[in-house]
């Protein structure tokens, strides 16, 4: 008669990780959100020596070089901070536009194509400003200083939510027509996100397991260096988006690489 119960565990759980800084040191652990699945890869590397005498090779040694241990994560909360770590950044950065009245802001534009508010302003943002207030939005004609001042709907189409304008290919704006653009950001707050050179971001990673069924284990690895695989789907109707982030789980010096705790019953 056996008296030996299996565990068998259908995993749920969530995952956790804390950025370090170049001294190793975190400032708290953060929820990554909902995550689709979380998967540990353990692989080794082995010696193996063969005789050089006899008919056939004898193996003399057989013994293992290295072990790699790493854990894939699909996340599908496309969170800003979740999007820094996947595209190599370490932070999202705020962004603010200040609700000051800008004026005379020159395009030269052509029929039929968008433009962004605030790429051709004396100091210009990458991104171009925000939200603006589409009652402040004034475009006007720079030809010979005529001051033409140009009608929503009929010669341009405004899209103030996204700070952006469209030229209207039956208006009266001349393709490559130079265009005066009046505007007030709306001073909504932003959050970025920007790559930058490649870093090897640190990090611990916790799985807490609230499995389904069984009795879970709690993972942690103190050390851990972040990449991405995979692709990030865009545009897909067949399913929302997600993506991958690997952690090469390292060894730490005075600790383990990797710890794991049973559950409290």
């Amino acid at each position: 008669m056996s008296y030996h119960k299996d565990n068998i565990v259908v995993g749920a759980g969530e995952l956790y990780l804390e950025l370090l800084d170049e001294n190793g040191t975190g400032s708290g652990e953060r929820y990554l959100g909902d995550a689709l699945s979380a998967s540990l890869t353990v692989s080794s590397d082995r010696v193996t020596v063969f005789s050089g005498s006899g008919a056939k090779a004898r193996i003399l040694v057989n013994t293992p070089r290295s072990i790699e241990r790493s854990l894939t994560m699909t996340l599908h909360d496309v969170s800003l901070a979740n999007l820094a770590l996947y595209f190599g950044a370490t932070a999202s950065q705020e962004n603010t536009d200040q609700t000051t009245a800008v004026n005379d802001e020159t395009y030269v534009v052509k029929k039929g194509l968008w433009y962004q508010i605030g790429k051709n302003a004396t100091s210009p943002k990458s991104t171009g400003v925000g939200a603006v207030d589409p009652s402040s939005v004034a475009v006007t004609s720079d030809a010979n200083g005529q001051n033409e001042a140009y009608i929503e709907g009929t010669d341009y189409l405004l899209d103030a939510k996204n700070g952006r304008f469209f030229i209207v290919p039956s208006g009266a704006i001349n393709d490559e027509g130079t265009i005066k653009v009046d505007y007030t950001p709306s001073g909504t707050e932003r959050h970025q996100v920007k790559t930058g050179d490649l870093k090897d971001i640190r990090a611990s990673i916790r799985y807490i397991e609230r499995p389904v069924a069984g009795r879970g284990r709690n993972y942690y690895a103190p050390l851990c260096s972040l990449s991405t695989s995979g692709d990030l789907d865009l545009m897909s109707r067949d399913s929302e988006q997600q993506f991958q982030l690997t952690a090469h789980i390292l060894e730490p010096t005075g600790k383990a690489a990797l710890y794991i705790d049973g559950e409290n019953a």
